[in-house]
């Protein structure tokens, strides 16, 4: 006798970004079932969170991470809440089946560094790679962070950073800050790379710092004031003891805020 499950009587598809890692919520009949709040827009704009439940194997089939966007079929389920705490009823949201949605960027064979510039791109920020850093995930799996910085007619920003995020080979996402706007020249003459170094070196004396290996030297700019944004030649030094940010104009040590 073959047996069907009827359940469209209850049926939901739902389509949001996952906005936690899932996390376990219990076990029944050996089954491990985990939790994790889906943020889905309205067409207003407001955004309504829903908790998901999903078993193992279904997030297995598809592992979840904070900033995915997901679509997911399943069921409407729902209890009263005794506990006096929180709302009376809740609702949550049964996933029979959890997949990336449509749309959802990958790498499409590209490398992250290059599939990262073009997402940037479409976005209008153009920028270069200061950093991509790699942590592994409870699943197995790894996620990516690269770390750009915004140029301005071709000479990088380093205050102005965005950070695009890959999780294998699936944009999880995009986030920094970018500078947009006219520019007005300022005046002052710029320190020469020998004048830089020997300012450097003296301002690493003063401040009790120590570097046996200066790598690179790459001139850019600082966001120095915010009101209006002003812009300051810096020169971006890199050594063993990490990276420092010289005043180009006056050779003062920066930070970057």
């Amino acid at each position: 006798m073959d047996m069907q499950t009827i359940w469209n009587e209850n049926r939901v598809i739902l389509r949001g970004t996952a906005a936690a890692e899932p996390v376990l919520s219990h076990e029944n009949h050996g089954v491990a079932y985990y939790t994790f709040p889906l943020s889905v827009l309205r067409l207003s704009g407001s955004e309504d969170r829903i908790n998901v439940i999903a078993a193992a194997s279904v997030l297995e089939r598809c592992p979840v991470a904070a900033g995915m966007t997901l679509e997911g079929e399943g069921e409407v389920r729902s209890f009263n809440n005794k506990s006096g705490q929180g709302s009376r009823l809740v609702i949550t949201f049964y996933a029979r089946t959890i997949r990336p949605a449509e749309g959802v960027r990958t790498l499409e064979g590209s490398r992250r560094d290059e599939a990262g510039r073009d997402c940037l791109l479409q976005l209008g920020f153009t920028g270069r790679l200061l950093e991509e850093r790699t942590e592994p995930l409870p699943d197995g799996g790894e996620r990516h962070t690269l770390t750009y910085c915004q140029e301005w007619e071709g000479v990088p920003i380093f205050s102005c950073q965005i950070q695009v995020v890959w999780r294998g080979e699936q944009l999880l996402s995009i986030q920094g800050e970018r500078l947009t706007g006219t520019a007005v020249p300022g005046g002052g003459e710029v320190l020469s790379t020998a004048g830089a170094l020997v300012r450097f070196l003296a301002g690493l004396n003063q401040a009790g710092a120590l570097c046996t290996r200066i790598d690179a030297m790459t001139a850019g700019y600082l966001i120095t004031e915010p009101r209006p944004v002003q812009l300051t030649p810096v020169w971006s030094i890199e050594t063993d003891n990490g990276v420092y940010y010289l005043n180009a104009l006056d050779g003062a040590l920066l930070t970057l805020e």
